[in-house]
């Protein structure tokens, strides 16, 4: 309640042997009473926190926001306020949200998508430069009441979204939607997010250098991505490739 009742916050804490400290207290920028943050939120690589604020009311009464906060050594600024482009009165937005590979999705259980409360959920992803909205994601099937998108869940390319009160089966039986990655992956794209950028360099000369540790680190990627000369081989000779690719980009 640092700015009002149910303000809200997070804490980030790191175990240190058998101890857990904390390091961190993230409150929004624009904290406001009501706002619900840290209803939920998501961790990435102990670098970049996605927090919700469901009840956030810049674009509308409770049409919610997600917040990016990105690690500098000890603190952790906050990079982004994400919000619908499309945001309404009630929508929830982050009410759930995942993190993987700067690809966030963020469910709003509240959005009128077709029908009152079916819900969606959004893909925004990380370019190197800000955060931007690339995708919303409805049931094919949505009725009013699903609410999808109550939690979401990612692995940097594909999409998992629940609607806990879907009737499908029974009257609010629940079910879950699987959207899988929205195209092939691109030559280059190393950790798989569907865009060639700068973010591909560090994970491109990690599979050049160790493979087995690009492999743990990017379970859902493949390393021959980078076979920038298609030559079925993973070596410098692609360097050059891969470089230009990315230029042209």
């Amino acid at each position: 309640d640092d700015a009002g009742l149910t303000t809200g916050s997070a804490y980030i804490y790191e175990k240190i042997s058998f101890i857990w400290l904390r390091r961190a207290t993230i409150t929004a920028d624009d904290a406001a009473a009501g706002d619900n943050f840290g209803w939920d939120l998501a961790i990435d690589d102990d670098a970049t926190l996605l927090v919700g604020a469901y009840r956030n009311d810049e674009a509308a009464l409770d049409a919610g926001a997600a917040y990016v906060f990105r690690r500098d050594v000890a603190t952790w600024p906050q990079e982004a306020k994400i919000m619908a482009s499309n945001a309404l009165q009630d929508d929830c937005f982050g009410y759930s949200v995942s993190l993987k590979n700067d690809m966030a999705i963020i469910g709003a259980v509240h959005d009128d998508s077709g029908f009152p409360t079916t819900g969606s959920a959004y893909v925004c992803r990380y370019d190197g430069v800000g955060w931007g909205e690339a995708a919303r994601l409805e049931a094919s099937d949505g009725w009013g009441g699903d609410r999808l998108g109550w939690d979401v869940a990612t692995d940097g390319a594909s999409v998992l979204v629940s609607a806990s009160y879907s009737d499908d089966f029974d009257q609010d039986a629940g079910s879950a939607y699987f959207f899988p990655s929205s195209c092939p992956p691109e030559t280059g794209d190393m950790n798989c997010d569907d865009i060639l950028d700068m973010q591909d360099v560090a994970p491109f000369a990690l599979a050049l250098v160790d493979v087995n540790a690009y492999d743990a680190q990017y379970p859902a990627c493949d390393a021959m991505n980078g076979d920038a000369n298609d030559d079925a081989a993973l070596d410098g000779l692609d360097v050059a490739g891969f470089v230009q690719a990315l230029l042209g980009n």
